[in-house]
């Protein structure tokens, strides 16, 4: 070659075909390494990822390489890996060969200058074929003579090792406890699909250490990157610390672009942030993210959005409350976005904290119960020279609180220890000498926590404090201006606190017409907990004679969706006795629907009939399309549970057409769904996917969660029937996610049970047992007898697999002990018919 190989750049294609040649395919292959992806290829022969597949396709065409889509080391999916040919070897050879008898000039230990061929240097030094590339970057780079520092900057990969931006982080010097949360975030990390996770939590419980901790531990596997914002932040600024990050990675496109004169438009940014990044392994950390601005705010929304199909980019947000960039079905159905609010410190760490002060273990958990782990106030603690045992520990913590404050602020925490929930500034603006200033000074002291943009809570202990101090006629003045707040607001969710702060201030006839006037709305947005407990608030007594068909009917409503059918029955009794004397259609026709709903999953078949017939009577009677239509669907889910599926479908496809009349998306989505589970019990998995697809792209649109989550479940059954058991699995999970905490039992529990079953089939019978348990747990509580049968049984599959022959015929005797109470002779038979063959396995 005549010394060219080292005055300049190899071609692209002949540094590819160097790269490959330690890279050889074999069919045993079971996982290709990342360096023959992609990704690492154009890093490591340095080309834009853009200009990478015409040279691959160049390469390809002539034969040289060849191009395979296999599982890939640290990737969840597979991807493209690329390898020499047999002729590609040989050409790599001979083109390795000619390039090792290059000679360089190389400057030893000893300061001795030498010349020497590649192939004896890299032999000296123990260079592998894999580094020559390496060695000629740098020599191409203009840095003259080979040199020790040179040889050892390539023996330790610095060209490929990763980069620790970490200037602004306040890396800790001593870290206890936190041990679940930096598992969550690892645990994070190995799912190479790109994500962002949101840290919260209230000021000083420890937010920024544990994200600084967690990424000074993974410097030496990821890219790791860190960036206070602060209010003066511009996106520039950030851009600017951005570009710098990846170009001390190798990368340095965004760094070229921001040093042009030129109008850069956002969507250029993100794209060179998305394909540079994509692949690398990277985590980047923005703390006290509630300070940025309104610009930075949309330059995250967008590079959020254009990273949803990536991998290895890993985005952490932390602050007192995060401003949403993101969906909250982001959360909860797709698990882009994760969320870690930020508590206490754990029992370990808070005895590290309080140090020598406290070694009595009485003492410590009192002291805990008392603060739940917060710093703040363990801090308080620590600093104390009174013996720690003989104190009283809150008085002592409001002690030192209290004397430190003005006036205006002991007013504004005495009006903020009324509210149960976070507020805006606006509700503390009762007293004229509450301003901002006292707002900022009491958040500054970490008393009052900005727990979101203009939103504000204060810590339990504080709040039990002033609230204690308040007079009965305080009290009352303020609960009463706290309901008005509430009232103002306009907004459904705040209701609920509205009727609460009106029954504290003892108006108990306001709360009662807000609950019972709005109550539907507020079960349907998911706050039936609250709407139950403000309503037991209110003594029966007190109720208006009017009033309490309504009361009844939703109190029994909430009863139905929290899980509790014995006392809704009653309750819903109550409420249709109640609407028929007085002539309440409406009323009759929703406690009618209600009984019916209860009572086919108990297997009362021929009654839960006569009350969904009596509600559309009652719903027709009165023009009311809506109710009819949800009659509609109650009939049809009746005759498909019960094998009529002909009549089923008739059903269902009027409320169909109705929901479409009306344009009720809801509905709609509904009636798909349940013509979904109509078919899947046909055995039409065609037929059912049709409608779910249908109710799919409805749901996503309206949000509904609720209904989201029931799709979600009875497709994990259809997945189940056909063997699909990741699919089944992926969808009972994601329900399971939609329902935990939403109060909606029943379907928690179908959920359950359906993971539980799909983890049996696949043989991950711990998991099956526990899922299995959960969701009979769930029906014993509601008598739903025929899911008691069915998961029973399904335990009773269980227990024979693990050779507990005992435990297997209980569960199957709980099975058709179930069935014998539910009115449907086809389960009862089909399910006998099985079990004694299981019985007769046993008695074998």
């Amino acid at each position: 070659m005549n010394g060219e190989a080292l005055k300049r750049p190899l071609p692209a294609e002949r540094r590819l075909l160097l790269y490959l040649l330690p890279y050889r395919y074999s069919p045993e292959m079971f996982e290709a390494p990342r360096e023959v992806g992609q990704d690492l290829i154009s890093e490591g022969i340095s080309i834009r990822k853009d200009n990478l597949p015409r040279v691959l396709k160049r390469l390809r065409d002539e034969g040289f390489i060849e191009e395979r889509t296999m599982h890939m080391r640290g990737y969840a999916r597979r991807r493209k890996a690329y390898f020499l040919t047999p002729k590609g070897q040989r050409v790599a050879e001979e083109l390795y060969k000619e390039i090792a008898s290059e000679r360089v000039s190389y400057k030893d230990v000893e300061g001795r200058l030498r010349s020497l061929t590649l192939r004896e240097l890299m032999e000296e030094e123990g260079l592998k074929k894999s580094q020559l590339l390496s060695l000629l970057f740098r020599i191409w780079e203009g840095e003259g003579t080979v040199t020790r520092t040179m040889i050892d900057s390539i023996l330790k990969g610095e060209k490929t090792d990763r980069v620790a931006y970490l200037n602004e982080a306040p890396l800790p010097h001593v870290f206890y406890g936190r041990e679940q949360e930096l598992k969550e975030l690892s645990d994070w990390c190995m799912d190479r699909r790109s994500g962002i996770y949101v840290i919260t939590g209230i000021a000083g419980i420890g937010k920024t250490t544990l994200a600084a901790e967690f990424l000074n531990r993974k410097r030496e596997e990821f890219h790791v990157f860190w960036k206070r914002i602060h209010r003066w932040d511009s996106l520039k600024s950030i851009l600017s610390h951005l570009a710098l990050f990846l170009a001390s990675t190798g990368r340095p496109r965004l760094k070229s672009l921001l040093a042009t004169d030129k109008d850069i438009q956002l969507g250029e940014i993100v794209q060179i942030l998305k394909e540079d990044l994509n692949g690398t392994g990277t985590i980047m950390a923005f703390d006290d993210f509630q300070r940025a601005s309104d610009e930075l705010l949309g330059f995250f929304t967008t590079w959020k959005e254009a990273i949803e199909d990536t991998e290895g980019i890993k985005i952490i947000l932390i602050g007192r409350h995060v401003i949403p960039i993101y969906d909250r079905r982001e959360v909860v159905l797709e698990g882009f976005v994760k969320e870690m609010v930020l508590e206490g410190l754990d029992e370990e760490s808070s005895r590290k904290l309080l140090g020598e002060k406290v070694k009595n273990e009485e003492v410590f958990r009192r002291i805990y119960n008392i603060t739940k782990g917060h710093p703040l106030f363990l801090k308080i603690i620590s600093t104390t020279s009174e013996p720690v045992g003989e104190m009283d520990i809150k008085r002592y913590i409001y002690e030192e609180i209290f004397k430190n404050l003005s006036p205006e602020e002991i007013n504004l925490l005495s009006v903020a220890s009324i509210y149960r929930l976070p507020v805006s500034s606006n509700a503390f603006f009762i007293d004229e000498e509450i301003d901002f200033r006292t707002i900022d000074d009491l958040v500054e002291k970490n008393l009052l926590q900005e727990i979101s943009y203009d939103y504000y809570e204060v810590h339990d202990i504080i709040k039990e404090f002033f609230y204690r101090r308040l007079t009965p006629i305080q009290r009352r003045r303020l609960h009463r201006a706290a309901a008005q707040y509430y009232l103002e607001r306009g907004e459904k969710k705040d209701l609920v606190e509205a009727s609460y702060h009106y029954i504290r201030a003892s108006e108990i006839y306001k709360a009662l017409k807000i609950l019972l006037t709005h109550g539907e709305e507020m079960i349907a947005i998911g706050m039936t907990d609250e709407f139950y407990s403000t309503l037991l608030n209110i003594r029966e007594k007190d109720v208006p004679e009017e009033l309490k068909a309504s009361y009844y009917y939703l109190k029994g409503e909430a009863e139905v969706i929290l899980g509790r059918w014995d006392t809704a029955i009653r309750t819903l009794r109550e409420a249709l006795k109640r609407a028929e004397k007085s002539d309440d259609d409406l009323v009759a026709a929703d406690a009618s629907r209600l009984l019916g709903y209860i009572l086919i999953r108990r297997g009362e078949r021929m009654e839960a009939l006569s009350y969904f017939q009596k509600s559309l009577r009652r719903a027709r009677a009165l023009g009311d399309q809506r109710r009819s239509t949800l009659a509609l669907i109650d009939l049809g889910e009746l005759h498909s549970l019960f094998g009529d599926f002909q009549t089923a479908r008739e059903y269902l496809r009027r409320s169909l057409k109705q929901a479409e009349e009306v344009s009720d998306k809801d509905l709609m989505s509904r009636a798909y769904v349940s013509l979904g589970i109509l078919y899947t019990n046909w055995e039409r998995p065609e037929d059912a996917i049709k409608m779910f697809r249908r109710a799919l792209g409805l749901l996503k649109k309206s949000g509904n969660l609720f209904e989201m989550g029931r799709l979600k479940s009875n497709l994990g059954i259809l997945y189940t029937k056909e063997g699909r058991y990741d699919l089944a699995l992926k969808n009972f999970e994601e329900a399971i996610k939609a329902y935990k905490g939403s109060g909606e039992v029943r379907q928690l529990g179908y959920a359950l049970a359906g993971s539980g079953e799909a983890s049996l089939r696949i043989g991950d019978l711990k998991t099956a047992e526990k899922r299995l348990k959960e969701g009979l747990s769930i029906f014993r509580k509601l008598g739903e007898k025929l899911k008691i049968a069915t998961t029973s049984f399904t335990l009773g599959e269980l227990y024979m697999k693990q050779g507990e022959m005992e435990a297997a015929r209980e569960y199957f005797e709980e099975c058709v002990e179930s069935l014998k109470g539910v009115q449907n002779p086809t389960y009862l038979k089909k399910y006998e018919t099985m079990v004694e063959e299981y019985l007769k396995k046993l008695r074998d």
